[in-house]
């Protein structure tokens, strides 16, 4: 029997000025934010032990975390001051229970199941929420091993993460997300385990898929929202291969395709004006490159009685990819190639090591993301029609 027990809490003061200018002269200042967080977890595990042909474990878990934040607006130069408090409190319990049997030395069936409970209260702008969110996710997978070297898999599982609300904007409450996964693969090695070679085929079918989103709101106030995307799907192709080159070298690649898809998303643009709704539908997911790969070569000396080093070069790479849900021109980016590389040294006893990182080191310039602005164009004076691609 384990138990396994975690605790942590988590307090921080940040401050900063956000210049904000409508053709005057016009400063907004946000004083010192107070954001507290306390969170406490539990979990109790119980397992089978021993080499029998059916194996099994069960378990419970809590989770208590609480959060809250005060907000202070100071407009300049005039001495006008606005406050905003807010809170998220979250009670989630689960329980779980997985059995995988072999019933015969080639073919071993598993099955589990997870039933979650969460209660989660808000408040925001003098608002105040409260929902409770329950779900039932099973999961069944088949493996098959031919030979000691061969692993072919397929399996069907739910998940659930829980909604919630939307504290930056009047605690807007958002609904939980639901996905049934699929997935069907390999993992072989040869020649003494010196290549290892993993490919996988998936399909993920969303429903209610939670998507952060940025808008301006007729009021002129940027928001972060989280909204709910009814259908949504991702289709894909991973492949992973790794050979042991000699004299310590090490060959890897990784490459991942992909093909997401929104089959139904109706996009609130503006919560004031839902007149202006409109359904993103055939949209490609943010975030999601059709292709993606790194490809890299490793060095290491093994353990030695003066310890061991470690040097290690790679390129990544990333095709074009949208960071928002309208999929505009201005919130994208082209593709891109990184080139990384590290160092590091570890003690012969194994109680210290040290480790250089240098991340983009041919110091390509991209954009991590990228806003629409022009939406709110009338009241920050900047004139343009607003970028409607797809």
């Amino acid at each position: 029997r384990r138990r396994h027990t975690r605790y942590g809490t988590v307090t921080g003061v940040q401050t900063c000025a956000l210049p904000i200018s409508d053709g005057v002269s016009e400063d907004i200042e946000i004083l010192p934010d107070i954001n507290k967080a306390k969170q406490y977890s539990q979990e109790f595990q119980i397992y089978s032990q021993g080499d029998s042909a059916f194996s099994w474990i069960a378990g419970a878990y809590y989770l208590r975390a609480e959060q809250t934040e005060l907000w202070t607006f100071k407009f300049l130069p005039v001495d006008f001051s606005v406050s905003d408090d807010r809170f998220a409190d979250t009670d989630a319990y689960a329980a779980y229970v997985q059995g995988s049997y072999s019933f015969s030395p080639e073919w071993t069936l598993t099955l589990g199941a997870r039933y979650s409970d969460e209660s989660k209260k808000a408040g925001a702008g003098g608002a105040k929420g409260q929902k409770d969110f329950s779900d039932f996710s099973p999961k069944i997978a088949l493996e098959y091993t031919p030979s000691e070297n061969v692993l072919v898999y397929a399996s069907i599982q739910k998940g659930f993460k829980s909604g919630g609300f939307n504290t930056a904007f009047t605690a807007q409450p958002f609904e939980p997300e639901e996905i049934i996964a699929y997935e069907a693969g390999t993992k072989i090695t040869a020649l003494d385990q010196r290549i290892r070679v993993a490919s996988s085929l998936f399909y993920y079918d969303y429903t209610d898929l939670q998507t952060l989103t940025s808008l301006w709101d007729s009021s002129t106030t940027f928001q972060a929202l989280t909204q709910n995307a009814a259908k949504a799907e991702i289709y894909g192709w991973d492949f992973s291969a790794e050979g042991v080159l000699g004299a310590g070298f090490t060959a890897f690649l990784n490459v991942e395709l992909l093909d997401t898809e929104y089959q139904d998303f109706v996009f609130v643009d503006d919560p004031y004006t839902p007149e202006n709704n409109v359904n993103l539908k055939g949209n490609t997911l943010p975030q999601a490159p059709k292709t993606s790969g790194t490809l890299g070569l490793q060095w290491t000396t093994g353990p030695r009685d003066f310890g061991g080093f470690t040097a290690r070069v790679e390129y990544n790479y990333q095709s074009a990819i949208y960071f928002g849900v309208e999929n505009s021109k201005i919130e994208s980016r082209d593709s891109v190639g990184l080139w990384n590389a590290s160092a590091g040294y570890d003690s012969a006893n194994g109680k210290w090591s040290v480790n250089v990182a240098l991340r983009n080191f041919t110091d390509e310039t991209y954009p991590v993301n990228t806003l629409d602005f022009l939406s709110c164009c009338s009241a920050l004076g900047i004139y343009g029609a607003r970028s409607e691609e797809h």
